[in-house]
Parts: C-alpha cells; sequence; structure tokens
C-alpha cells in the first residue's frame, strides 16, 4: 500500500474524529455550518490564489462580501 494512502486514511480519521466531538460539543448545525464555510472560504482561496496549476480568477466586492456574510452567519448562530 501507499504511503499517501494510509496517511489519507488517517487524515480522514483525524477529521472524522473532530467532527464527531465538535457535534457533541456545539450541535449539529453550528459544525455542519463552520465545516461547510470554512470549504467555501478554501475554495475560495485557491482560485484566487491560483493554488494547485489553475488560474487565478479576478474577484469583485461582491464575492467578499459573500464570503464575510456566510461567516458572519455562522457567528450569529453561535449566540
Amino acid at each position: 500500500m501507499k504511503p499517501l494512502y494510509l496517511f489519507a486514511g488517517a487524515f480522514g480519521l483525524l477529521i472524522i474524529y473532530n467532527e464527531v466531538t465538535a457535534i457533541h460539543l456545539i450541535g449539529v448545525t453550528v459544525t455542519m455550518s463552520v465545516i461547510l464555510v470554512a470549504q467555501i472560504v478554501m475554495a475560495f482561496l485557491i482560485d484566487v490564489k491560483g493554488w494547485f496549476g489553475l488560474d487565478q480568477q479576478n474577484f469583485a466586492l461582491p464575492q467578499f462580501i459573500g464570503v464575510t456574510m456566510m461567516i458572519v452567519g455562522v457567528l450569529i448562530m453561535q449566540l
């Protein structure tokens, strides 16, 4: 078995463990919201920076406002 596959499996185990722990601590809704926002922010950074060999994308103010509103929404849900 390739070492990369072993690493990916161990990393997946770590992610699932942290998800289940977060669900017990802060609830399902907030946990899933944080995960979704984190995925969208990471995709946004990959597009803006041109990581992984992708062409850099130019984003305007509406995209930045959208990401900010999502983060603020998660913060409001925690109250």
